[in-house]
């Protein structure tokens, strides 16, 4: 069996992506919940404020381009059957939606501990994001599909569009070399997404051999990895401002509070989306199941442990 063989033979038996997703899920747990033994239980304790902001970005870039790709498997099951179609677009449009919603009520909480910052900073977080997650969705999706995903990106871009010019006052009124480099890195990041796109779109001749295998190395192998330990490093930064809340007003970290943070952050819609996609592999669920079930209790337990130390 020759190399192309072996991968055709492989990708029949099992989606590639979803594993290496599940691989790197399982990964984080065991190196950072179960080897490194954190004393707080957790790696980002006491992370820079800014730092806590770049997770947060990345996390919702990540995610939302990572269910560009799962909402790609439902293309024949959306031609075939318009109900499906309609479920799916509800799903999608509440994923996407709520990532853009649930993700920055939690990112305020660093707001409050950035020095000189107040709650109008806010305006800056809902922009930004809200240009994150339409980037995400609009350089994911081929430019022929991207009228029947567009939907999706509504509540982020209206909102985010709505609150830049907020946003630039504050930065400018902060520093007015922030504003500059504010204005120039947010217009060029939109400018170069846009020319890129297009440029692809109406290129007549077949992009280079060497893109495609990059582009296409990236969707099937960096994307999981990067969306993973992105929604991980978030999981962690909400779970331990929960945690340390629960612990402020004498309550308990109970199992069913893991659950909840896991689908607030994202990990447990996406994973379900994804293993709802088709083609369905039983040997990715046969994975993904003890995969989600071992990132549980590692949480579970890093949240009991820095419970216990907070605790008076």
């Amino acid at each position: 069996m020759d190399k192309k063989d072996f991968i055709e033979k492989l990708v029949s038996l099992v989606n590639i992506y979803e594993l290496i997703f599940d691989l790197t899920i399982t990964a984080v747990s065991l190196i950072v919940y179960r080897l490194i033994l954190l004393p707080g239980g957790f790696i980002f304790i006491g992370i820079e404020p800014l730092s806590g902001l770049f997770l947060f970005f990345g996390a919702q870039f990540f995610t939302a381009l990572f269910f560009t790709a799962i909402y790609r498997r439902f293309t024949e099951i959306r031609e075939d059957s318009k109900f499906v179609e309609g479920v799916i677009k509800v799903v999608m449009f509440l994923g996407i939606t709520g990532l853009y919603i649930l993700m920055p009520l939690e990112i305020f909480h660093y707001i409050d501990r950035m020095p000189g910052k107040n709650s109008e900073f806010g305006f800056v977080i809902l922009s930004l994001s809200g240009l994150l997650i339409s980037l995400a969705v609009y350089i994911g999706t081929p430019k022929d599909d991207f009228p029947t995903v567009k939907y999706t990106i509504y509540v982020p871009m209206v909102v985010g569009v709505a609150c830049f010019p907020v946003a630039v006052f504050h930065v400018f009124a902060s520093s007015v070399i922030g504003g500059i480099v504010f204005l120039i890195v947010t217009a060029g990041i939109v400018v170069a997404a846009v020319m890129i796109k297009n440029g692809i779109a109406k290129r007549k001749e077949p992009l280079p051999r060497l893109v495609t295998r990059t582009g296409s190395a990236f969707m099937l192998f960096a994307l999981p990895v990067l969306t993973a330990v992105a929604i991980a490093a978030w999981q962690e930064l909400s779970l331990i401002s929960t945690v340390t809340g629960f612990t402020n007003n004498k309550l308990p970290v109970r199992h069913e509070d893991v659950i909840i943070m896991m689908t607030l952050g994202g990990l447990i819609p996406i994973r379900l989306l994804a293993a709802l996609a088709p083609p369905f592999r039983i040997i990715n669920l046969a994975v993904a199941v003890p995969a989600m079930y071992y990132y549980f209790t590692s949480l579970l337990a890093a949240a009991e442990k820095l419970h216990a130390i907070l605790a008076p």
